[in-house]
């Protein structure tokens, strides 16, 4: 197998292991954002950016433009020679279960790895260590081309949180700040509307005031009348008084003269 990349030893699988731990650590950050409640849980912290930073500087030796074809590691196939080289590395690691054919199986297991639909290079080195630590025999194609799947699923969401942690983080402190503005808003519209609605009970309370005063007067007036009514009577009384009074010593005086 000649004109094969050689693969990075010196601890790449290690590398890619921490490379995906952290990755999943910003994966899960980013996820969190989706219901951050307030803007200092929806800001970035500066372990968050070292973070980033530290996952950004290891996808850039674990997953290199130089892999893909035209160096284009967003829009482009991973270079067909990449690929081989990582098959004949999960191949030589298993000794004791060479095919029947290798030629024919290497170029099977090629063409079908080749044909699926992109891959990055950390999801075929995962799918290719997953393999080697996981069976004893040789893989079929179809067991290669779920590993591969697989990790890919995996790493494709992990590359979306690394890449769009920041601008989650931005649009949540944006959503935040709308439901704040949102919340004061409301708080103002409930103060003033409390405060017309203590306006207008206040206004209600004089005017029911002035009505008991209206009825009080008219009370206070009818009662005035009936006094002075009361007044004439008592008057017409006592004048009756005075002159049966009168009356009387008239009639005595009268008894008593010869």
């Amino acid at each position: 197998m000649n004109n094969i990349v050689p693969i990075r030893s010196n601890g790449v699988y290690r590398q890619l292991r921490g490379l995906a731990d952290d990755a999943d650590v910003v994966l899960r950050r980013y996820d969190e954002l989706e219901t951050a409640s307030d803007k200092a849980q929806a800001e970035l912290s500066e372990y968050d950016k070292q973070l980033l930073a530290s996952c950004k500087e290891a996808l850039e030796l674990l997953d290199a433009e130089s892999n893909y074809e035209d160096d284009d590691r967003d829009y482009s196939e991973l270079r067909r020679n990449v690929i081989k080289a990582r098959l004949a590395m999960l191949i030589g690691a298993f000794p004791n279960g060479a095919p029947s054919d290798p030629d024919v199986y290497v170029r099977v297991m090629l063409e079908h790895v080749c044909s699926m639909d992109s891959f990055c290079l950390p999801a075929l080195d995962a799918a290719c260590y997953d393999i080697v630590a996981t069976q004893r025999f040789l893989p079929t194609v179809s067991e290669v081309v779920a590993a591969i799947t697989q990790h890919q699923e995996r790493w494709s969401r992990r590359f979306w949180a690394i890449s769009q942690l920041a601008e989650r983080s931005r649009r949540a402190i944006a959503r935040i700040e709308r439901l704040e503005e949102a919340a004061q808003l409301q708080a103002a519209q409930q103060r003033a509307a409390a405060k017309t609605r203590d306006v207008e009970q206040a206004r209600l309370k004089l005017e029911q005031a002035r009505r008991d005063l209206a009825d009080e007067n008219d009370a206070y007036c009818d009662a005035c009348s009936t006094l002075r009514e009361c007044e004439e009577r008592i008057e017409q009384a006592q004048l009756h008084v005075h002159e049966c009074e009168s009356e009387l010593a008239q009639a005595e005086l009268a008894e008593r003269a010869p």
